[in-house]
């Protein structure tokens, strides 16, 4: 039987100030899921480090890619509602890639590790998933060239002669492109005026030459600036 191969991680934040509260905590909940309905006696888990609990999950494989992804986040899921039960508990869960060799398994292990850092930056939701981290991902795997031509020179058209950052105006386009270029939904997202949106659109569109008006690309690159400059703001989690 083929076994193709997972990995959840789950990053746990435990700021509970005395090291053998922690070590009580991290038990209990690495043994909390160790009971998941969802894991057998073919799965490991075990704590990778004072935050992390590792998950190696294993599925039967199937032709079918989209019925895996959707197995292991009905387990990534349950892991987050069990987690939940932890008040005062911060965590993040992803996974990685599936993998049909137990060598693999760091391979996965890494793009789970990535997930995590773009949920940390992102800040939206308990499990990183693609559905909730997509365009973060896209971002962050630009190729280079697309950067140069397009990205860093907006980002240097954006900088003021002080050096910082015009970062309202990109704050004020990429809202306008989250909420489907509806000026009054943005205005009432934001809780800006009106005017002060279109004020700032049309900076924008003056310095950079980008107008999410003007179509898909221009949007996507748009979106991509603001995710861009929100992960290098952060070096030191990516």
């Amino acid at each position: 039987m083929t076994y193709v191969v997972a990995v959840t991680a789950t990053n746990i934040n435990l700021d509970l100030g005395h090291e053998s509260s922690i070590e009580i905590l991290r038990a209990e909940i690495a043994q909390t899921l160790r009971h998941s309905r969802y894991l057998n006696s073919q799965d490991l888990l075990y704590v990778h480090d004072r935050n992390t609990i590792l998950v190696i999950k294993s599925f039967i494989g199937s032709s079918d890619i989209s019925r895996l992804y959707f197995a292991v986040e009905e387990v990534c899921r349950d892991f987050e509602q069990i987690l939940k039960q932890y008040q005062g508990l911060t965590f993040l869960i992803a996974y990685g890639n599936f993998y049909h060799h137990v060598t693999e398994i760091k391979n996965s292990w890494n793009e789970a590790s990535e997930m995590l850092k773009l949920g940390w930056l992102s800040e939206k939701r308990n499990f990183c998933s693609l559905d909730s981290l997509l365009l973060d991902a896209v971002s962050f795997h630009l190729p280079v060239q697309i950067k140069n031509k397009y990205l860093l020179p907006a980002i240097e058209k954006l900088t003021s002669p002080d050096g910082s950052l015009m970062a309202e105006l990109i704050d004020s386009a990429e809202a306008f492109i989250d909420h489907s270029l509806n000026l009054t939904l943005t205005s009432q997202v934001t809780t800006l005026h009106r005017n002060t949106i279109k004020g700032r659109l049309h900076k924008f569109t003056m310095l950079t030459g980008l107008n999410p008006m003007n179509g898909f690309q221009d949007s996507f690159l748009i979106k991509m600036l603001a995710l861009y400059v929100k992960q290098h703001q952060n070096p030191e989690i990516l």
